[in-house]
């Protein structure tokens, strides 16, 4: 009776955990199956947010194809003659990602040493009439902070000045006092250990 109660139980066990795997495994199948049944539930009730979505999806790919290819772009106001555009302007998207748009300047400088005619022009973003206003109003920034604190030590010196020679009176006898101060226990030892050293400074005198 006891051996036959004991593989009641484990049985039961054992099947318990079946059980239990089982419906774990339910779960997952019905979790991965979720995104499936509801782009199908989508397509069935809500058809036009259904292709909405798509045509969106679709747009935005050709948006992305269109813009891996460079655009024309043609130059404005005055520029000096005989001088390539910026390299970095006339590429592509992709082209300024990967830098691709340096590749040719490095072979000609492998190949040969650069020269002025073989360097494009600056960025616009780099050229100097963009630069510098940027450059002036930090300046004028930092300018306006050092001016607020030189004003201010200024006028702390101005209230707390005094004549020369009593501040270097004042630093002087600071200095003694400090000496005798960390002195006087040297002489008192000095005083105690030689008893007749008081004699004679009395008979010297």
């Amino acid at each position: 009776l006891k051996k036959n109660c004991s593989n009641k139980a484990t049985t039961g066990r054992f099947l318990r955990r079946e059980e239990i795997n089982i419906r774990k495994e339910d779960t997952d199948f019905s979790n991965l199956c979720y995104s499936e049944d509801n782009m199908f539930s989508v397509y069935h009730k809500d058809f036009f947010r259904f292709s909405i979505f798509y045509v969106y999806f679709f747009l935005v790919l050709v948006q992305f194809v269109l813009h891996c290819f460079a655009e024309s772009i043609t130059r404005r106001g005055y520029y000096e003659l005989n001088t390539k555009q910026c390299l970095e302007v006339e590429s592509s998207f992709l082209s300024r990602l990967t830098f691709w748009w340096m590749t040719g300047l490095i072979i000609i400088g492998y190949k040969k040493p650069l020269e002025e005619a073989d360097i494009s022009d600056l960025h616009p973003r780099d050229k100097s009439d963009v630069v510098i206003p940027t450059f002036e109003e930090a300046w004028k920034k930092e300018y306006a902070k050092h001016e607020k604190i030189r004003e201010y030590i200024t006028n702390q010196l101005q209230t707390n000045r005094e004549p020369a020679a009593t501040k270097l009176l004042r630093i002087v006898g600071n200095y003694a006092l400090t000496t005798a101060y960390h002195s006087l226990p040297q002489l008192t030892t000095v005083l105690s250990k030689n008893p007749g050293f008081e004699e004679e400074l009395s008979i010297d005198k």
